[in-house]
């Protein structure tokens, strides 16, 4: 991502195919046990899996078009990668944070979000996940 809020949407287009590694198990000569590392895919999480094949299901579907508001309650990854995907479709987004988000995530989410709705105000449980929503 460029300071300028681009993404390169060519990189959006292989979520899921993130590498293997075989682990050394200690003693464990006959297990085999393999780690996969999500931060590889597009966005840096697992979350890019669903945000694309929600929004590919979607658009297949008919269901929504760049004119369709996407609007997401997130604390960041979620939020993250349907911003990254609704900008490579051309569709609006709009994400609802609180203030417990990491500084990083509500940088990037502020760059690729249509609009983003930060709620300060403590729901009635004290948390933020009610009043997101």
């Amino acid at each position: 991502m460029g300071t300028d809020s681009t993404i390169d949407i060519n990189i959006l287009g292989n979520p899921g195919n993130t590498p293997c590694i075989p682990l050394k198990l200690e003693n464990l000569d006959s297990i085999k046990v393999y780690a996969k590392l999500e931060g590889q895919n597009p966005t840096g999480s697992i979350k890019d899996r669903a945000a694309s094949y929600i929004l590919n299901k979607l658009i297949s579907m008919r269901e929504v078009n760049e004119k369709t508001i996407i609007i997401e309650s997130s604390s960041g990854n979620f939020g993250i990668a349907l911003a990254s995907y609704c900008r490579k479709f051309g569709m609006i987004f709009y994400c609802v944070i609180d203030k417990n988000i990491s500084p990083e995530n509500e940088t990037i989410l502020c760059k690729l979000a249509t609009k983003v709705y930060k709620i300060s105000e403590a729901d009635e449980n004290g948390g933020y996940l009610l009043n997101r929503i």
